[in-house]
């Protein structure tokens, strides 16, 4: 590999910076400046917004090295995320020609419930699973939802996930392919099954065949309601039996 290319990784993937040509941000960050045009900077994964930011603006400087993978994240209304700082994926980009949308992997530094399990080698299979559900909702988001007037909800059910390698903090293609739907206007419960592929350097390291209902939002709002009122006095009648049986003969 040419010397001249670094993949930078964010500092929680340290035990992956020990190969050649891979480095954490902080090994680089006082070099950023004078990297020369020739130089390839690859932004890999862990690195936080800032990070990220610093790589994107100098790879806008002309002249200044090539940069590849800083890709900006996938707005809120499309990932359905009530926080940025939880979002997994880039904004998706319609495969010209198909009905495949692209998006990225985009692992920020913050260490939370998805990403404490990290070896600080390899991006486990939660947050891979967490990204592509994303990659997933956006790209319905996407391709379905904007241009239609009407509010719809998502109902998740099922998500069957196939690990085929070790994942790595390097750029990760998300591929979404969305299934075709002639009579979309005119239905208002909609079925479907939505392949996904996560790929690293051409080789596919997951795949996800995801089931997902898209309602919509009124009657999805009934549906949660009445089945809410029924969990509740489920479980209250649960409990009102446990008590029965627990008081003394």
């Amino acid at each position: 590999m040419s010397s001249l290319v670094r993949i930078v990784v964010g500092n929680n993937y340290a035990a992956f910076a020990q190969y050649g040509s891979v480095v954490t941000f902080s090994e680089i960050e006082h070099e950023l400046e004078r990297l020369e045009p020739q130089h390839i900077l690859v932004a890999g994964q862990g690195l936080s917004d800032e990070q990220r930011a610093k790589l994107t603006a100098l790879g806008a400087s002309k002249p200044g090295p090539l940069v590849l993978g800083a890709e900006p994240l996938a707005p809120r209304e499309l990932t359905h995320k009530a926080l940025s700082a939880n979002t997994l994926c880039s904004s998706p980009v319609r495969i010209p020609g198909t009905t495949t949308y692209r998006s990225t992997l985009q692992c920020a530094s913050a260490v939370d419930r998805l990403a404490d399990h990290s070896t600080g080698q390899h991006v486990n299979g939660m947050l891979l699973i967490e990204a592509t559900r994303q990659a997933g909702t956006a790209s319905i988001e996407a391709h379905f939802l904007q241009q239609d007037p009407r509010k719809w909800g998502f109902a998740w059910g099922r998500c069957d996930t196939r690990f085929l390698r070790f994942a790595f903090p390097v750029p990760t293609e998300i591929r979404v392919h969305m299934p075709e739907i002639p009579d979309f206007a005119q239905l208002s419960q909609i079925p479907m099954t939505v392949p996904i592929v996560a790929e690293q350097a051409g080789s596919p390291v997951c795949e996800v065949l995801m089931e997902v209902t898209l309602i919509e939002a009124g009657l999805l709002a009934k549906l949660e309601t009445r089945k809410a009122k029924q969990t509740v006095a489920a479980v209250v009648s649960q409990a009102e039996a446990t008590q029965v049986l627990a008081q003394p003969a």
